[in-house]
C-alpha cells in the first residue's frame, strides 16, 4: 500500500514537471533559475520512499525484539518459582499468587492469577495441562481492555518433557511477527502448540 501511495504522488509530480520543462525552455539563455526544480524535488521523493520502504520494517522489528528482551527476567523468575512450588508440592501452581515471587513495581496479581503490569502480560497455562509460563508485550485501549502483542515468550516448566526449553511466539498471519523470531534464532516447530494459537518458533539453548 505504501509502495501504490509512492507511485501514485510519483505519477502526479511527474504530469506536473512536464509543465516546468517547458516553462524552463522558455527562459532567455543565460537565466538563472532560483531555488529547487520540480523534477530535481521529484527525485528526492523517490529517494527518500525507497528507503522508508526498507528500512521501517527493520526498525519495527528492532522495536518488537527491544519489547521482547525486557520481559526475559522476570520470566525466568516466574518460572523458577514455579520450579520451587513444585519441589515443596509436587505439583505446580495455576495462580500467581501462591508462588513466592514479588510482581515487578507497577505490576498486580489479578484474581485468576495472571500477571499484569502497564506494558507485559504473564500467565501459564497449568490448569489446562500445559506446563509453560509465557510473557507478551500489551497495549491497552481506552476502555481499560489490553491488546496482546503479536509476539510473545514461552517458556516450558521442567515436568513438561521439555526441560529447559524456550520459544518465540508469532502470530501466523504477521509476516513481521515471523521476522522478529527468525531475527531471534528462532526455528519453527510445527509440532509444538500454546493455548493461544500463536505458532512457534524454538530458541537456541
Amino acid at each position: 500500500m505504501f509502495l501504490y501511495r509512492l507511485f501514485c504522488l510519483w505519477f502526479v509530480l511527474l504530469k506536473t514537471a512536464d509543465s516546468e520543462v517547458l516553462r524552463a525552455a522558455r527562459l532567455k539563455m543565460g537565466e538563472r533559475m532560483k531555488g529547487f526544480t520540480l523534477i530535481e524535488l521529484l527525485v528526492v521523493v523517490l529517494i527518500v520512499g525507497i528507503l522508508a520502504s526498507v528500512a521501517l520494517p527493520q526498525y519495527e522489528v528492532a522495536v518488537r525484539k527491544a519489547k521482547l528482551t525486557r520481559l526475559l527476567p522476570f520470566l525466568r523468575a516466574y518460572k523458577n518459582a514455579q520450579e520451587v512450588y513444585f519441589m515443596a508440592n509436587g505439583i505446580y501452581a495455576d495462580r500467581a499468587e501462591v508462588l513466592d515471587i514479588a510482581p515487578p513495581a507497577g505490576c498486580q496479581i489479578a484474581s485468576y492469577g495472571h500477571i499484569y503490569c502497564p506494558q507485559s502480560f504473564y500467565d501459564n497455562d497449568v490448569d489446562r495441562g500445559l506446563l509453560y509460563v509465557v510473557a507478551y508485550p500489551i497495549a491497552f485501549r481506552g476502555d481499560n481492555s489490553f491488546r496482546q502483542a503479536e509476539n510473545g515468550y514461552v517458556m516450558w516448566l521442567a515436568h513438561s518433557g521439555y526441560t529447559g526449553e524456550m520459544a518465540c511466539l508469532a502470530q501466523p498471519d504477521s509476516a513481521i511477527a515471523e521476522k522478529v523470531c527468525k531475527s531471534l534464532g528462532g526455528i519453527k516447530d510445527s509440532t509444538r502448540h500454546v493455548f493461544f494459537g500463536q505458532d512457534v518458533y524454538l530458541l537456541p539453548h
